[in-house]
């Protein structure tokens, strides 16, 4: 029996194995640290008006502001309507309309709602754009 049968039936893992874990760790996390400072970099007028601006042109942020209405019409329908948040009256008043085939993004909604009780809507959404680029690398890092 070789040393490395008997460390694997007495439930020890090879100390190079752990230390090979761990370094693999520490690499996805300097690469996240990496992408996350080229992010801040790329958009500190972002960073600076976190909770107060979105990217865009002034008068021009069709695009954000339809992802602001997602954020809160997620919590909105939950919290405080109690009511399924893939239909709604809110847009074409009084027919319910099903929000299935719109870009609703249930699970980024849900990964922003602890940012938007903290620091508010804004906050949220740009939480979502910076996020966005750091996972983004670290999955183009990964492959």
């Amino acid at each position: 029996m070789t040393d490395d049968q008997s460390l694997e039936r007495s439930g020890e893992a090879r100390p190079s194995l752990r230390r090979g874990k761990w370094t693999q760790a520490r690499m996805y996390l300097a690469a996240g640290l990496g992408y996350l400072a080229l992010a801040a970099a790329a958009l500190y007028p972002l960073i600076i008006n976190f909770t107060t601006a979105t990217p865009g042109i002034a008068g021009e942020n069709a695009d954000f502001a339809q992802f602001h209405w997602n954020i809160w019409w997620f919590q909105h329908a939950i919290f405080q309507l109690g009511r399924d948040p893939y239909f709604t009256n809110y847009i074409l008043f009084p027919y319910n309309i099903n929000l299935a085939y719109h870009t609703l993004t249930p699970l980024l909604n849900v990964l922003a709602l602890p940012i938007y009780a903290t620091l508010g809507l804004t906050a949220a959404l740009n939480s979502w754009m910076i996020g966005s680029l750091v996972f983004n690398g670290l999955a183009m890092f990964a492959f």
